[in-house]
């Protein structure tokens, strides 16, 4: 499996989030910040994210399929 530069810029952003909460407790960090470094890792994790509608679609389609095969086969 070979980082791409999605990978390395969403670890970052959540490493920086994990380690402004962290200064929240002990410091003053601006909430600003915080939040800036928490959306920025999200939204580069929906992205990828995105189409998991799709997949998740075709499974179900297979997952039903294997079901019906299922229901055949049990009957006879």
């Amino acid at each position: 499996m070979k980082a791409t530069i999605k990978d390395i810029l969403f670890w970052i952003f959540l490493l920086l989030a994990v380690f402004l909460l962290t200064w929240k407790l002990f410091g003053s960090p601006s909430e600003s910040a915080i939040i800036a470094a928490v959306v920025t890792s999200q939204a580069i994790l929906w992205k990828d994210f995105s189409d998991f509608k799709v997949s998740f679609a075709e499974f179900k389609a297979e997952v039903r399929e294997f079901m019906k095969e299922m229901r055949k086969k049990s009957k006879s």
